[in-house]
């Protein structure tokens, strides 16, 4: 994991992200984050996205973004990541974190 910010150690980074609902807060857009990416169109179209009162008030501005990220491409979906998880009827308390398949025990016990 240290060489990810170094650009010229790799041809690809390949990670695995959570979907996120606010459209421009994707990690990949960022520039300390592994891909670089380094634009200043795209921080003034975030700048304008965020800079909106609503969704309805940004649309626009994100079918820009969009369209910079079609012709930017900072990231490629490969594929999907889930798991089955399981657990006894008399196990109670128990919740998985987010939905990422993270679990938390505190708070769990087994009903006798």
């Amino acid at each position: 994991m240290t060489k990810i910010y170094e650009e010229d150690q790799y041809d690809i980074y390949v990670m695995g992200l959570t979907p996120n609902p606010e459209p421009s807060a994707v990690r990949y857009f960022t520039r300390d984050y592994a891909g670089f990416t380094d634009s200043e169109e795209l921080d003034e179209i975030l700048r304008t996205f965020r800079g909106k009162p609503n969704l309805e008030a940004a649309y626009e501005d994100y079918e820009i973004l969009q369209e910079w990220y079609w012709d930017f491409m900072p990231a490629v979906r490969i594929g999907d990541y889930d798991a089955i998880v399981s657990v006894r009827s008399n196990v109670k308390g128990y919740e998985e974190q987010n939905k990422q398949h993270r679990p938390i025990y505190w708070n769990v016990w087994v009903e006798e």
